[in-house]
C-alpha cells in the first residue's frame, strides 16, 4: 500500500526534544545545605522569634513592669515574653519564655496562665511563674494557685512552690520567698 497524495504532502512532524530529567548531584547537595542552614538558623533564633512575636517582652538584661487594663501588674524578668487576653470571662496569660511576677487585681473574673502544656489557675493576688530549661515553676506569695497538666493537679498556697514539666507535676515544697522576689527588686 502506497501513501495517498494527501499523506505525502503533510509536513513532517518534528521529533519531540528529550529533556534531561536527571538532576545534578551538585544541585541536590546545594539544596540540602540550604535547608540544613535554614533549619539551624530557625533553631538558633527560635527564642528570639518567640519573644519578638509576643505582645509583651523584654530583652536580655531588661526588666519591665506593665499594668494591664484590668489593673493587674506584670513584672517581666530578663529575656521574657508573655501574651495577654483579658477579653473573656477568663483573663488569659501565656508565658512564652522567661519569668513573670504577677500582682493580680481581683475583678470577679478568673485568671489563668498557660505555661507550655500546663495551666495555672490563679486564686490569689501575688505569684511568680517561670520557665527554666527542662521544667517550669510556680511560686505563690499570697493567696493560692492550682497547676493543671495532663489530668494531674496540685494546689499551691502562699509560701509554697511547685515545679512541673511536660510529663508530671512535682511535690509542693516550701518556697524561699526572698530568693523568689530578689530579681524583681534588683538583688
Amino acid at each position: 500500500m502506497s501513501p495517498t497524495p494527501a499523506e505525502q504532502l503533510q509536513p513532517a512532524r518534528p521529533r519531540p526534544r528529550q529533556i534531561n530529567t536527571r538532576r545534578s548531584p551538585l544541585g541536590r547537595w546545594l539544596a540540602l545545605l540550604f535547608l540544613l542552614g535554614l533549619g539551624a538558623a530557625a533553631y538558633l533564633y527560635w527564642p528570639l522569634m518567640q519573644r519578638l512575636g509576643s505582645e509583651l517582652h523584654t530583652d536580655a538584661g531588661e526588666r519591665r513592669s506593665i499594668r494591664l487594663a484590668d489593673g493587674t501588674t506584670l513584672h517581666l524578668g530578663s529575656a521574657s515574653a508573655i501574651n495577654a487576653d483579658l477579653r473573656g470571662r477568663t483573663r488569659q496569660l501565656q508565658l512564652v519564655q522567661g519569668r513573670v511576677y504577677l500582682e493580680v487585681m481581683l475583678d470577679g473574673r478568673a485568671m489563668e496562665v498557660t505555661v507550655g502544656d500546663a495551666r495555672v489557675q490563679v486564686f490569689g493576688t501575688r505569684l511568680q511563674v517561670a520557665r527554666h530549661a527542662g521544667h517550669d515553676e510556680l511560686v505563690v506569695l499570697n493567696g493560692k494557685a492550682m497547676v493543671i497538666q495532663r489530668g494531674e493537679q496540685r494546689m499551691v498556697s502562699a509560701g509554697e512552690r511547685v515545679t512541673f514539666d511536660g510529663a508530671s507535676i512535682g511535690p509542693v515544697l516550701k518556697a524561699d520567698l526572698k530568693a523568689t522576689d530578689g530579681w524583681r527588686i534588683g538583688q
